[in-house]
C-alpha cells in the first residue's frame, strides 16, 4: 500500500472508489482523480474480491501515488465496499467515483469550494450520460441553494427534486455529489447489505431528510458510461421484485421522520418506481413488459431457514428469483407435480418422490389459488408430511401493491 497522508495533516477531501473486476477502465478513472487541480485528498480504492487484475493495479497506484490507500476485501457487492470506504475515510468531505468513469480535472476543486463557502451538507453537480451508442447526453441544472430548517421542507425538495417526473430532477446517485462526513457516514452506515439495487437513492433519501442545507451546481463535470451488462442477465421480474422492496424501504425511511406522511406523498414513491423500473427492463431487454408478477412479503421470516419450493407456475418461478437473491436462504429443492414440463436452464425442477432426500424446515406451496393449495397441502399431509412444514399464503401481487399502493391504503 502506498504512504498514508500524515495522521496530523488536515485531510479536506475523501474520494472513495469501490473496485470490482474493472481492470479495463480503472487505469482512466484513477487517472482522472489524479488528475485533480485540488491535490490534497486521499483517494480510497476499495478492491471487492475483483477476480481479474484490478487488486493488482490498485496496488500500483497506491506504490506511487502517497494519496492512494488501497483495502483489500472479499467480494460483497457495492455497498459492503462503500461502507469500507467511509469507515477508512479521514476527510471532512467525502466524494466517490464509479471505477468505469472518470471526472473533469476541476470536479472537487470546484465542489470543495463551493460547498465550504455556502456552508452546506452536500453538493450535487451535473454530470455527462456516455451510451454504448456512442452518443453522449450533457445533464446540467440550475444552480440553487435550499435552506432546510423544517422536516416539511426537506419533504417537499425531495417530491421537487427527486421524485419529479420532469427533467429538472437530480441524479439520485452519490457519485454526482460531495458530502459532509458525519452525514454520508451517519446516512450509508444504516443501509442493509443485502440492498444491491437502489443503495444510492435510499441513500440519497436518508441525506435529504437529515441535512439544513444543499447546494445545487450547473456545470457537468461528471462523466458516467453507461453499461447495461450490468443489469441483462437479471430476469425483469426480479428487477421488479427488487424495486417494490425498495420502495418499501424508502417508505420506512421516510416515516421515521415525517410519520405517516400524505397520500401525495406515497403516489410520488410508487410512481417514481414503477417508471424507474419500466423504463430499465425496456432499455436491457428490448421486449414487451409484464408488470405483474407475484413475490413473497415480509420474506425476513425465512431469512436462515433451509426450504423446499412447490410449484413450478408463474408464481413458483418469480417465488424462485426472489428467494435467490438471499444468501441466508437455502432452497434444498423446487418440487413440481408436473416436473416433466418444468425446464429451465438454471436448475432442476424435481418431482415429489425425490423430496425424501432432501433436509428442509419448511415446505413453501407457490400457487395463487387458495383451493389449488390445499389440494396440495392434503398431498403432502397423505406423504406423512406435518402440518407444520406446510406453509401457504396468497402471493403479493406486484400490480396491486406496487402501482395502486397509496389509493389501497397498503402503506
Amino acid at each position: 500500500m502506498g504512504k498514508v497522508i500524515g495522521e496530523q495533516e488536515e485531510i479536506w477531501l475523501s474520494i472513495v472508489v469501490p473496485v470490482y473486476n474493472a481492470e479495463s477502465y480503472l487505469c482512466r478513472c484513477v487517472d482522472s482523480i489524479l488528475a485533480q487541480t485540488f491535490k490534497e485528498f486521499e483517494l480510497i480504492l476499495v478492491d471487492d474480491g475483483s477476480g481479474d487484475c484490478s487488486g493488482e493495479i490498485c496496488d500500483e497506484y497506491a506504490q506511487k501515488d502517497r494519496r492512494v490507500k488501497v483495502i483489500h476485501i472479499g467480494n460483497g457487492g457495492s455497498v459492503t465496499a462503500r461502507k469500507t470506504g467511509i469507515s477508512f475515510a479521514k476527510g471532512k468531505y467525502i466524494g466517490f467515483v464509479d471505477a468505469d468513469d472518470y471526472i473533469e480535472p476541476i470536479m472537487f476543486e470546484e465542489l470543495l469550494k463551493s460547498i465550504k463557502k455556502c456552508d452546506a451538507d452536500f453538493i450535487h453537480t451535473g454530470y455527462i450520460e456516455e451510451c454504448p451508442d456512442s452518443n453522449n447526453y450533457i445533464f446540467e441544472f440550475e444552480d440553487g441553494l435550499f435552506d432546510l430548517p423544517q422536516i416539511e421542507d426537506r419533504e417537499k425538495f425531495l417530491t421537487d427534486y427527486v421524485l419529479c417526473a420532469y427533467k429538472g430532477r437530480i441524479r439520485y446517485s452519490l457519485w454526482s455529489k460531495l458530502f459532509r462526513r458525519e452525514l454520508i457516514t451517519k446516512c450509508f452506515l444504516q443501509l442493509p447489505e443485502e440492498q444491491q439495487l437502489g443503495e444510492d437513492l435510499l441513500c440519497l433519501c436518508l441525506c435529504i431528510m437529515e441535512s439544513k442545507r444543499i447546494l445545487l451546481r450547473k456545470h457537468a463535470l461528471y462523466h458516467y458510461a453507461v453499461r447495461i451488462s450490468s443489469l441483462s442477465h437479471m430476469p425483469k421480474e426480479d428487477f421488479i421484485i427488487k424495486n417494490v422492496e425498495l420502495c418499501h424501504y424508502i417508505i420506512g425511511i421516510l416515516k421515521n421522520y415525517i410519520g405517516k406522511f400524505s397520500k401525495n406523498m406515497n403516489q410520488n414513491i410508487c410512481c417514481y418506481l414503477v417508471r424507474e423500473f419500466v423504463g430499465m427492463i425496456a432499455l436491457v431487454k428490448n421486449e414487451s413488459i409484464r408488470i405483474q408478477c407475484f413475490y413473497i412479503k415480509n420474506i425476513d421470516r425465512f431469512r436462515g431457514m433451509k426450504i423446499v419450493l412447490y410449484g413450478a407456475g408463474k408464481v413458483g418461478q418469480d417465488y424462485y428469483a426472489q428467494i435467490c437473491r438471499y444468501n441466508d436462504i437455502k432452497i434444498a429443492a423446487w418440487i413440481d407435480s408436473d416436473s416433466k414440463n418444468c425446464k429451465f436452464e438454471y436448475t432442476e425442477v424435481l418431482d415429489i418422490s425425490s423430496l425424501s432426500k432432501y433436509e428442509y424446515e419448511l415446505i413453501i406451496i407457490a400457487v395463487k389459488a387458495d383451493g389449488v393449495a390445499k389440494e396440495i397441502e392434503n398431498m403432502l399431509l397423505g406423504y406423512g408430511i406435518s402440518r407444520d412444514k406446510i406453509f401457504w399464503e396468497s402471493p403479493s401481487d406486484i400490480l396491486e401493491d406496487g402501482l395502486f399502493m397509496a389509493d389501497k391504503n397498503f402503506l
